[in-house]
């Protein structure tokens, strides 16, 4: 009896699914699985740099510089002597400044270093426009100029140094109005044009240190 009865039940479950074909029904399926993906989007804002420039008060920069060889009439005069072999050898030096900075810088004229062998190397220096303290005005807008005349001290040194090198460097000293010192203002690269008298062509034109 038992073996009868699963045989029916199987067959009503055959038949039922074979009724369902053939009438067009569907077998039901389990639903499809809906996978869902969730991106979170942060927004990032970026807030641009800004970059504040601090105008500079002092900055007085050289923007032109000449040196020419000259004589110094210490023994004779200059009709009697045109080629300075009996004076003194010396080169001048003159240089032009303006102000880049918004307030008025100040040159010392007692502390200009001329640099090259065989030159005064200290020297006095001349300018204008002056203030009372006897020191050039560099103002904004505006230009002003400084000059040397630096004697040779040896004229063998400076006649290999020329030879060589060819050019001579000036430092300025320079301060604020409340005579503070700021900084230094090296002028490198200037050529010297032989013009009152030229540098020897050998050595055996003029002997060591002298």
């Amino acid at each position: 009896m038992e073996k009868k009865g699963v045989a029916v039940t199987a067959s009503l479950v055959f038949v039922a699914l074979l009724s369902g074909i053939l009438l067009g029904g569907t077998v039901a399926r389990p639903p499809p699985v809906t996978i869902t993906s969730q991106t979170t989007v942060e927004k990032t804002v970026t807030v641009a740099e800004t970059t504040v420039e601090v105008p500079v008060k002092h900055q007085p920069a050289p923007y032109s510089a000449l040196a020419y060889t000259v004589c110094i009439y210490d023994k004779t005069l200059p009709d009697e002597d045109r080629e300075c072999d009996k004076n003194t050898k010396a080169v001048y030096i003159a240089i032009n400044f303006r102000e880049l900075g918004t307030e008025n810088s100040y040159l010392r004229l007692d502390r200009v270093t001329v640099i090259a062998p065989g030159l005064v190397g200290n020297v006095s220096a001349e300018g204008m426009p002056l203030d009372a303290k006897g020191r050039v005005v560099v103002m904004p807008r505006s230009s002003a100029s400084i000059s040397v005349t630096t004697p040779v001290n040896d004229l063998f040194s400076f006649t290999n140094w020329m030879h060589d090198i060819g050019q001579i460097t000036v430092i300025v000293h320079y301060e604020n109005q409340q005579g503070e010192e700021i900084g230094t203002i090296s002028i490198e690269g200037i050529n010297v044009y032989e013009r009152a008298w030229t540098f020897p062509r050998n050595q055996t034109e003029v002997a060591p240190g002298g």
